[in-house]
């Protein structure tokens, strides 16, 4: 019986952790612009894309996923979900 609770209570943590660490940071084809947004379904994609060409003033088109954090560089401009620029974003 005690086993049996312990496994319960490790399967609860585990599946507690992985809900809360959906996020991602994508790429966009032909642009130097990271966004970085909270979710990863299709709302943060539309979401994503929209943050992308308010900030390039083109229209962005998703070409995948480029991690969990983005750090700026020369050929790299990173923006979190509310449009703001940062040099590094972490934690998505």
């Amino acid at each position: 019986m005690r086993q049996t609770l312990t496994l319960l209570a490790a399967c609860v943590a585990l599946f507690g952790v992985t809900a809360t660490a959906s996020a991602d940071c994508y790429g966009f084809r032909g642009k130097d612009v990271v966004v970085c947004v909270p979710g990863s379904d299709n709302a943060a994609r539309h979401r994503a894309e929209s943050v992308c060409e308010d900030a390039t003033g083109s229209s962005c088109s998703i070409s995948g996923v480029v991690g969990s954090t983005c750090q700026e560089g020369s050929s790299r401009q990173c923006y979190d979900e509310s449009g703001n620029r940062n040099r590094r974003l972490t934690g998505y």
